[in-house]
Formats: structure tokens, sequence, C-alpha cells
């Protein structure tokens, strides 16, 4: 719903990355990795970007990005190597409004072909443009092109392995998932605590918790050799964690159900209700003073394990609809201030809050005219607009999509020639 693109980095160097160089294909550049880029008009712009390594290392690519509404056609495809080989298979994306009805695949290597999602095997590793034409039934026609880049076949053995921590446990298991061509005749685990393995896939105690760098090391029947460490953190059962639900009864007083784990005798806890008021039980009940959205935050505390952790939810205490005759900024509703909102040519009745995808606003028109609803964030930015041109007297509803914002306050106008109201909005899911 905007023209605003986040970009998001995967470029790879075995070697330490320096810099970037964002092109967006507006006139725009930027230097950060993973930048977000807000386009003036709907289009479609050729953005690139272009990396170095400290060794001097310089890569670039470029990929089409279409930005805005889409109506009619559009095609759109990604890609994968099938591994160990040369094959490519192509995943389509493309969409229509109506049915596609052929698909047209040039895979840079002087070879077409058809379907949805096809699997092309190329003669070796290299870089080939690979475009996409399509066409639905009523003859839009759209293509795209991309630049598929092939990786060299990897021989040879290849050591790799994955693991399991146990649950509650300083009990690893490891899952060894080396390839070769050939037989592997030996395999020797480094725990990183001191202690060796020579089985396939070993279980191993650690006697604490802590950082571990675990190495496996590999070797075939033809003496091909090939190593592999990876790093992880073991917690341990002695590590504890805060965490809580709530339910609210039909008196609107908030249960708290503690579900820590870790805990002990020696366990200590520590409320923050977000209304200023805390408590130190272990299942406490609050009652709030008036509607509102609290953060409620529960530490605990163990000596004898040396133990802290904290956890917070959000609270949304009794707001559903809010019934309105006025500005929802104005500081009382008197009798005055809703005599005088029948003067205005949009009353706002009623609306949704919290409101999780869908934003539902009940108002009357007392007179023909068109309206705009515009949704802020705190900091200003307008993050959606919609426009009802014409809208007749009477009673009316506005379905607002909001699925796409984050969870958040967040400020609804609604603007006619001769009005604005103003309201807040909490988007909570």
């Amino acid at each position: 719903g905007s023209l605003v693109v986040e970009f998001i980095n995967q470029s790879t160097s075995e070697n330490e990355i320096i810099s970037y160089h964002w092109n967006f294909g507006d006139g725009h550049t930027s230097d950060d990795p993973n930048p977000t880029h807000e386009y003036n008009e709907p289009g479609t712009y050729l953005v690139c970007l272009r990396i170095e390594d400290n060794t001097g290392c310089v890569s670039e690519v470029c990929h089409e990005v279409v930005v805005g509404p889409q109506s009619g056609c559009h095609a759109q495809f990604e890609w994968e190597q099938i591994d160990g080989t040369y094959n490519i298979h192509f995943i389509n994306h493309s969409t229509s409004e109506h049915d596609i009805i052929s698909y047209l695949w040039t895979f840079g290597d002087g070879h077409q072909g058809d379907g949805q999602n096809p699997t092309h095997e190329y003669d070796g590793p290299g870089v080939y443009l690979v475009c996409l034409r399509i066409e639905d039934n009523t003859g839009c026609v759209s293509e795209i092109c991309h630049e598929v880049v092939i990786e060299e076949i990897q021989s040879g053995c290849h050591a790799q392995f994955e693991w399991i921590i146990m649950d509650g446990s300083l009990v690893v298991e490891f899952i060894n998932q080396s390839t070769s061509e050939n037989e592997i005749i030996s395999y020797h685990w480094n725990f990183g605590d001191g202690h060796t393995s020579d089985d396939p896939n070993p279980t191993h105690e650690y006697s604490e918790p802590g950082g571990y760098l675990v190495c496996l090391r590999i070797e075939d029947n033809t003496g091909c050799v090939s190593e592999v460490c990876h790093d992880f953190y073991l917690h341990g059962p002695e590590e504890c964690e805060a965490h809580f639900n709530f339910e609210i009864d039909d008196e609107d007083i908030v249960h708290f159900n503690n579900t820590s784990t870790g805990g002990s005798d020696n366990t200590t806890w520590l409320w923050d209700f977000g209304d200023g008021q805390t408590s130190t039980e272990e299942n406490p009940v609050h009652e709030y003073d008036e509607p509102g959205i609290y953060t409620i935050c529960l530490t605990m505390m163990d000596d004898s394990t040396d133990c802290v952790d904290d956890f917070c939810l959000t609270l949304v205490y009794q707001m559903a609809w809010e019934d309105l005759h006025q500005d929802a900024f104005s500081e009382e509703k008197t009798s005055t201030a809703a005599s005088s909102s029948l003067d205005k040519p949009i009353v706002i009745h009623a609306y949704t809050n919290p409101v999780s995808d869908h934003l539902l606003v009940q108002y009357e028109t007392k007179q023909e005219c068109s309206l705009r609803f515009d949704l802020y964030d705190l900091t200003g930015y307008k993050v959606l607009s919609s426009t009802v041109k014409g809208q007749l007297t009477g009673s009316h509803q506005e379905m607002i999509d909001v699925g796409f914002v984050h969870p958040g306050m967040y400020i609804l106008t609604i603007t006619t020639e001769e009005s604005l109201n103003t309201m807040r909005i909490s988007v909570s899911r």
C-alpha cells in the first residue's frame, strides 16, 4: 500500500565486505547495507547493488523492481540450483487479474522452454540472462529478465554437521551431514571443552554452560580431508526463563498466570502492571482504574543460581468500540460539544479500537461530501491514505486495511472540505 521498498542485502564474501553502493534507478543512491527507499511515483525501476570486500573483490547485481499498484499482468520468477548439478529450477511468481495461458522461457544458453516451473540443465557454471514472457487470456503480455549465476559443482569431500541440545540438560547430540564422492573412513570431533570423539554421530555431555566451538574433521579413502567448525551457546538446566499469560474475568479483574521456568524456592518475583502499581506475588490479580494499553513486565531473580530474567506483554484493557460524537482528542465529552458536532458535515459514531488487521469506522454524513482517511504514526509519517468521493447523505461505514503496519499507536484523521476529525488508533496483534 505504499511506494516504500525495503531492500534486504544477501551478498556473500569469504572476506569482510567493506562497502555497499545501491542505485535505486530513480536518481537516488545509498551506502547502507539494508536501505529503505521511498519512490516518488509508481513504476518499474532497475535497482543495482555493488559491493566490495577488503581484498578488492567487487561484485554487482541488478534486479527490476515493480513499485506501486499493479494491474494487468506481471512476469516474475526466482530460481535455485539443485545441489551437485548444473540443473536450475525456476519458480514462477507471475501475476495477472486473468488466466495466464502461456509461459515462454529463454534460458540464455540458446535453449528455450515452456511450462510454469521448468527445470533446465546447463553445460557448466557461468552467468546467464534468463527471460520469462507471459501472456494472459486478455492478450496482456509481460516479460522480465534476470541474470542467473550458476555456481561450480563442488567435488571432493565436505564436512558438515548439525546439533540438537537436549531440553533441560547439558547434553548435545551431534548429527553428521558430511558428504564425499568416495567412502568417508574417519571422523574426528573436537567438542571445544578438551574432549574429542571419533564416532560419526556422537552425543556429548558438557560439564557447565557456556559458549563452545565444535569442529569436525573428516577424511575419505582417497585422502581428501575437510574440516568445519560451528559455535553455539549452551544455557544449561539452571537457566531460568520468565513467562506469563493472563485472563480477564467478567468483573474486568486481570488474573496473571506465572508460567516461568527454572525457578526454585529462592526465586523472587516482581510484577510491574504498567499503571504505576507492582506486586511481588507469584500469581497476582490486578484491577485497572481505566481502559488503556498497558505493558506488564515480570522479573524473576534467584540468588541460588545467579539467574535473572524478565518478560513483558502488552494488555489491551476494556478497549473495543469507542463511541464518538466529537473529536477523539477533546478532553471532555460535554453536551455542548456533542450538539455542536451535529453542525459538521460528518459525525463519527464509533470505530474499532484496538484494531488487528481491519479498522472499521461508522460515521454519518449530513450532506454530500468527499472524505479522505489518513493514518499517521507518532512521528507524523503518513502510512496510508484512502479517499471516498461524493459520499451521499446518511449512515456509512469504512473498512481500512491496516494489516501491513507495525503494532503501535497511530493517529487517524478523517478530512472533508469543511472539517477535520482526529482520533487515536492502537494496532495490536
